[in-house]
């Protein structure tokens, strides 16, 4: 795939001007390569110090999450670089501030989140539409077969770059069901509710 060279050019520019040297790079093993993401990385990241973390679990889930995050805080990397769909970013954005020595079961449930800072700057690459999870301040993680919304305002990442290529040449399952996730997060907006819980805003 041959990426437009300016946004190539732009992401390289990013990487040398901010001077990262170990980057923790997250993806979907399969997103990674049928994106074309694989192919354009492999020459932008060729001389950086990188760790690649491929998840397994199709849904953002709390046992890999700490993997993730313990494999985060092992590597102690300069930038954490999550490329892939919503279950990708959202794993970065909860890595990035959480702590393992707390009670996240107990947190998640009762929509308890104390952090205020966060591990390492993140900076995100969406390879599906819709959700605008590169750019918000809540993410998803299930416990069991139970979906909870972790929301506070250091889990928005610090950079983030669109490359449509990386979208274009998705599946046709996969651009659909971000069509109809661009259609349920619009129609959403309309209709929510808004409550407040302790210091978590929630919405159904």
């Amino acid at each position: 795939m041959n990426l437009n060279t300016t946004k190539k050019n732009d992401l390289i520019q990013f990487l040398k001007n901010k001077k990262f040297k170990k980057i923790f790079l997250l993806c979907g093993q399969n997103s990674f390569k049928n994106s074309g993401a694989k192919e354009i990385f492999s020459v932008i990241l060729k001389n950086k110090d990188l760790k690649y973390y491929f998840k397994k679990s199709p849904y953002p889930e709390l046992q890999e999450l700490k993997k993730i995050t313990l494999s985060i805080k092992k590597y102690k990397p300069d930038l954490i670089l999550a490329i892939g769909g919503g279950s990708v970013i959202d794993y970065a954005k909860i890595a990035n501030v959480i702590d393992l020595k707390d009670n996240l079961i107990e947190l998640i449930k009762n929509y308890s989140y104390p952090y205020k800072k966060k591990f390492t700057k993140l900076a995100v690459i969406p390879t599906t539409a819709g959700s605008g999870a590169e750019v918000t301040s809540n993410a998803v993680i299930y416990i069991g077969s139970t979906k909870y919304s972790f929301e506070s305002n250091i889990l928005v990442p610090d950079y983030f770059f669109l490359i449509p290529e990386l979208l274009i040449s998705s599946s046709k399952k996969i651009k659909a069901s971000a069509g109809f996730d661009a259609i349920a997060q619009s129609v959403e907006s309309l209709v929510w509710k808004k409550y407040k819980l302790k210091n978590f805003n929630f919405w159904i």
